[in-house]
């Protein structure tokens, strides 16, 4: 699948590396020089989207000022037929990328033709993962820290999922493995933090062990610690929070935070309809598109194919912003898959909601000049479709009104 940050980042290389070659076939520079150049993307955007140390690391080995050796190699660039529009020296002789329309455009086209599968990765190339779940009290009710565990987990084995994995989903009672003599590659066992029970079966027969520890969860209610059911008296067990509270809420807010930090659940904030509450904040930016949607769709406006789209009228920093934020998905899946950590696609979607917030709060999409109109018409769209994409793998609905 599509991975257009990465697929950028490797295009500057190319033509970095292309660039010397040809400089060095001109007698320009020095031939031969293996250069191991980083490919970055800065934090200040403003001069380039991607800057390539080649200079730096290669002006030793070509006998050159970095900024001699970053003046031929702009010299030599070929550009037509990339996804960058210029390249800049800047500094002691950073190499700045800038991407083009094309880019951007290339963006909406692959989140089209991927539908509900963008954001898959080829990373786990097929092999086989048990993610095992633990409950800590299997014969009563269930705690928030293992529904935290368990939520948590479940997440976990999406994204792993998404990233390439075949996965198998294992619930395991009272703590205790079963062993994995069935042929996985990996075995991730979800752990509340200070229960290490049954990590030797779990062990067994497994090549690969990865244990996720989970911090417990400490419920807050204006402010301040609230341990105890108000209707019980007794310590708060998940159908007690359910009882006040959306499950979408319960399964957005148990993932917010890595396993391994401890999770504050604000009972007053889960419950609110505004912006403070970061699962509403997210759910009503899927919902604000697609209400938008069916406004213009009444008034006549479809949403167009991306190839129909100019993507050079997407020229503001606000739209700018959101088709990155739009590109990172992948790797935000990639990311969470390799480090054990969903919450990463809960910092994900709250980012891209406000991207999309701000977009649409600068950028008028209804009563502009109509190629302008349709290219922002998709652009929402295609953000409605990754929003929905994000939620479906934290298992938190994508409503269409709120």
């Amino acid at each position: 699948m599509t991975n257009m940050i990465q697929a950028a980042r490797d295009q500057a290389a190319w033509l970095t590396q292309a660039a010397y070659e040809k400089a060095a076939a001109a007698g320009v520079l020095p031939a031969g020089a293996e250069v191991k150049a980083a490919i970055e993307i800065p934090k200040d955007t403003s001069h380039g989207d991607y800057a390539s140390s080649f200079a730096m690391a290669g002006a030793r080995a070509l006998r050159m000022a970095p900024r001699a050796v970053a003046q031929a190699i702009v010299d030599h660039l070929e550009l037509e037929g990339s996804c960058f529009q210029k390249v800049e020296i800047a500094g002691p002789g950073f190499l700045n990328f800038t991407l083009g329309p094309r880019w951007y455009g290339e963006v909406l086209s692959a989140i089209e033709s991927e539908g509900a599968g963008y954001g898959s990765g080829p990373e786990g190339a097929g092999k086989k993962v048990m993610v095992e779940f633990v409950s800590a009290n299997p014969t009563g009710p269930m705690n928030l820290d293992g529904a935290r565990a368990l939520v948590l987990g479940d997440v976990l084995a999406n994204v792993l999922s998404r990233d390439g994995w075949s996965v198998h989903r294992e619930l395991c009672a009272g703590g205790r493995g079963r062993p994995a003599a069935r042929g996985f590659d990996l075995v991730v066992a979800i752990r509340e933090a200070g229960r290490p029970e049954g990590l030797p079966a779990a062990l067994e027969g497994a090549p690969q062990l990865a244990v996720v520890p989970v911090r417990p969860v400490r419920l807050l209610r204006d402010g301040k610690p609230a341990g105890m059911s108000k209707r019980t008296g007794k310590a708060i067990t998940l159908h007690d929070l359910l009882d006040g509270i959306s499950v979408d809420a319960a399964r957005y807010y148990f993932n917010n935070r890595a396993p391994s930090s401890p999770l504050d659940f604000d009972l007053d904030l889960a419950v609110r309809q505004d912006g403070e509450n970061p699962v509403y904040y997210v759910q009503y930016a899927h919902a604000r598109i697609c209400s938008l949607i069916a406004r213009m769709d009444w008034e006549g406006w479809g949403v167009p194919d991306a190839e129909q789209v100019k993507p050079e009228l997407l020229n503001t920093p606000e739209e700018k912003v959101l088709i990155k934020s739009l590109a990172q998905y992948p790797e935000e899946i990639h990311l969470a898959a390799q480090y054990y950590d969903p919450s990463r696609i809960n910092r994900y979607l709250t980012a891209l909601a406000g991207d999309f917030h701000r977009f649409y709060n600068a950028c008028h999409i209804r009563g502009g000049e109509m190629h302008q109109t349709y290219a922002r018409l998709k652009l929402a769209d295609t953000v409605r479709s990754v929003l929905a994409n994000g939620l479906n793998l934290l298992g938190v609905t994508a409503p269409e009104k709120m």
